[in-house]
């Protein structure tokens, strides 16, 4: 894995445990709807950077086989 995927997968972790996603029970009218779907936008967002994250290493993983074969050391 390379160290910048890895800092990313970090990152999304911190991302995953610290994003709300509801409002405070004690937010009403406009805004806190408006609020509401800011967050679920930023969750779909953010589930899909989950995928991402699983490609990129897939794409290291390929990158360090054929390395290897060529007898460079990923």
């Amino acid at each position: 894995m390379s160290l910048a995927v890895a800092i990313a997968e970090d990152h999304y972790n911190t991302a995953v445990e610290t994003l709300p996603t509801l409002v405070p029970v004690s937010w009403t009218g406009g805004a806190a709807t408006s609020f509401q779907t800011s967050l679920d936008a930023a969750v779909l967002v953010v589930s899909g950077v989950s995928t991402l994250l699983e490609t990129a290493n897939t794409a290291v993983d390929s990158l360090d086989s054929v390395s290897t074969q060529c007898g460079v050391v990923p």
